[in-house]
């Protein structure tokens, strides 16, 4: 089974490559390789351990509640029924739950898309900033963008077009001496 996963995630991977290299250079103007990086890799994780290891404990656990249902029945019928009426207040209360996680999901996969896209810009950008001698505003702005994503949403500007126009200042200048 685990093999059968590892291949559908190889031709998996190799399709989303594909599709990268299709894709027009205006969308790799509009988003970051940092954030397109994130969401590429961790879509491609989270799909690898559904196919990896939770179809495989999905039906374990399917036939794990099945064996214990009808143990309950066998035992004491009227029993099992009293705990079963719970079931459909278990079912209302997983399916609120799970609408509100995946909004969050959501959130947090993008507040680590945006933080792994300044980073690899700024990665990427080294060289220039060493040669303007910007370690420490750097470590700065990646400290506060760290922290500011934690605490509260980032606004809509994106972090790498903050990026670039700072870079952008910087080129402009002469280097301290």
């Amino acid at each position: 089974m685990q093999l059968t996963g590892q291949r559908i995630m190889f031709d998996l991977r190799m399709a989303i490559y594909r599709h990268l290299q299709r894709l027009d250079l205006r969308y790799y103007d509009r988003n970051p390789v940092g954030r397109l990086m994130t969401r590429v890799t961790s879509d491609v994780d989270v799909l690898n351990d559904l196919f990896t290891s939770g179809v495989v404990t999905i039906f374990g656990d399917v036939f794990t509640l099945a064996g214990i249902m009808a143990m309950m029945l066998w035992m004491n019928w009227r029993l099992a029924l009293v705990a079963f009426s719970v079931l459909p207040l278990i079912f209302f209360v997983t399916q609120w739950f799970r609408r509100n996680v995946r909004d969050s999901y959501r959130a947090v996969r993008g507040l680590i898309a945006r933080i792994n896209a300044f980073l690899q810009e700024n990665i990427t950008g080294m060289s220039t900033v060493q040669l303007f001698r910007r370690e420490r505003a750097e470590l700065r702005a990646v400290r506060r963008r760290s922290t500011a994503s934690t605490a509260t949403p980032t606004s809509t500007r994106s972090s790498t077009t903050r990026c670039s126009t700072r870079r952008s200042r910087w080129s402009a200048r002469s280097p301290r001496r």
